[in-house]
């Protein structure tokens, strides 16, 4: 199969590029181009899958990325293929059906099933490669929405822990963390959280040999990160901070326990302490093995990323690892993550 810009007829294969993939459908006609999903989005980066379904728009949406291909056949590929009239009757019965799936069930899938009857994608190899090699340092926030309903996490021992919470409060926080670290896993790296082999270690922290992650989570915020390298985060709100250090004397023993002794020697505002509480945490959450001991972590051995968030100002992030220059940050907005 080859691809060049032609006149379209109903039945043919078209796909736009959306940069490091291309996204497939079936010409019906000016008016119609049935497809699994959609190129664009309102600006999201990524959808969530349940938001995407096999769908019907006109060409121009479909084209709103870019240059739309048509596909030349092969020899062989005209013999297989079906006529048009039956490829865009069994695409049309499949307007609403969901179970998308970037890598297994994709609309380049849905196109060759509704074409040649058999599921293919030629760029699944090609997509998993590009993402082997790209750098990856991906950073999500999240509001804990009201009277959500606690669906059974993965791992099953993952679940366990969180059922075991008799905090209310915290098994909300909990919950939601790990709900947005399986959407991220799946976002950044197209995989599923219940294939990366999640092991628990004697600390009680998770990990995987296939990439670093760290959640944290600060009232009705989550926040979570992940990388191909060694990453630590810390989410604090400033003001509820702020107000628990007004007292002289919470500060005099927050300075006890939290400094080293080559930052005794400075004079700390409380919004200085706060950012040294949150990179001595992020540095922990890094590269930390045992137990947390802030006042034998000196911050000014690593580098840190400080990050005030536009969406709400109160809320304070920093962040320790490599590859900073490439974060992205997104928001979740219940369709899916859009970026900040």
């Amino acid at each position: 199969m080859k691809w060049n810009t032609k006149k379209y007829e109903p039945g043919d294969i078209v796909r736009v590029n959306l940069g490091n993939l291309y996204h497939y459908g079936i010409y019906v006609s000016e008016d119609e181009v049935i497809q699994f999903g959609l190129p664009n989005f309102n600006g999201f980066h990524f959808i969530k899958d349940k938001y995407v379904h096999v769908s019907a728009s006109t060409f121009q949406e479909f084209a709103a990325p870019g240059d739309v291909d048509c596909a030349i056949l092969s020899r062989k590929e005209k013999k297989n293929i079906l006529p048009a009239d039956q490829i865009i009757e069994k695409a049309r019965n499949r307007i609403g059906e969901g179970k998308y799936h970037i890598l297994n069930n994709n609309s380049e899938h849905f196109v060759y099933d509704c074409c040649f009857g058999a599921a293919k994608s030629h760029q699944e190899e090609v997509f998993k490669e590009s993402i082997k090699n790209k750098s990856i340092l991906d950073v999500y926030f999240s509001k804990i929405p009201e009277g959500f309903i606690m669906e059974p996490l993965h791992p099953a021992e993952k679940n366990a822990d969180v059922e075991a919470i008799s905090d209310d409060q915290k098994k909300k926080q909990e919950y939601w963390a790990w709900s947005i670290l399986e959407s991220a896993i799946h976002s950044s790296f197209y995989a599923d959280i219940d294939n990366v082999n999640l092991k628990k270690d004697k600390y009680g922290r998770y990990s995987t040999k296939q990439f670093y992650f760290s959640v944290t989570y600060c009232r009705d915020y989550v926040c979570v990160a992940v990388s191909k390298n060694p990453i630590g985060i810390s989410l604090e709100m400033k003001s509820a901070f702020e107000a628990r250090m007004s007292d002289s004397v919470a500060k005099a023993e927050l300075e006890k326990k939290l400094l080293c002794k080559n930052e005794l020697s400075f004079a700390y505002t409380i919004r200085d302490l706060l950012l040294i509480q949150q990179k001595k945490e992020s540095i922990y959450r890094c590269y930390g093995k045992k137990n947390y001991e802030p006042e034998k972590i000196d911050t000014t051995k690593y580098g840190c990323c400080v990050y005030f968030p536009e969406f709400n100002k109160d809320l304070s992030l920093v962040l320790c690892g490599e590859n900073i220059e490439n974060i992205r940050y997104f928001i979740d907005e219940d369709i899916g993550f859009k970026p900040l």
